[in-house]
């Protein structure tokens, strides 16, 4: 269930996004996520949203798909809705990794995630970019 924080959390969102005039299919397009998650996200609800590298990898690329600060809406998103998939905090498991050093593996795992993905579209574009050449070569198109 959302609060009223976290509706104003999906309700800022939206505003941002709108104000932007980029549309959720845009985004469910270019993010390859589906309609109805990022439609919960705005409403403020992510009870069916997936956990761990998913989660954060989903909330990462909504926010640079919509033009925002990708580690602020990152930041507030994980301060809303912790991951049940996380670890548990370093006080309730003993002696553990410092808060920094974990803060660093989980950025280095989304910069990981995200450059994935950003090579799985530039591999898309870049199969089509060289079909182009080809056929422009084969018409005798000089570029």
């Amino acid at each position: 269930m959302s609060t009223p924080s976290d509706t104003a959390f999906g309700m800022r969102l939206r505003q941002e996004r709108e104000r932007r005039r980029i549309t959720l299919a845009t985004i469910a397009g270019d993010t390859k996520i589906s309609i109805s998650l990022l439609q919960a996200l705005e409403r403020g609800d992510i009870s069916r949203w997936p956990g761990g590298i998913f989660r954060r990898c989903f909330i990462r690329d909504y926010a640079n798909a919509a033009g925002l600060n990708v580690d602020e809406v990152s930041r507030e998103f994980f301060d809303r809705f912790p991951d049940p998939a996380a670890p548990p905090e370093p006080a309730a498991r003993g002696a553990g990794a410092s808060e920094p050093c974990r803060r660093r593996w989980a950025e280095a795992w989304d910069a990981i995630a995200s450059r994935f993905v950003q090579r799985r579209v530039e591999r898309r574009s870049y199969v089509s970019m060289d079909s182009a050449h080809r056929a422009a070569r084969h018409l005798g198109v000089d570029y």
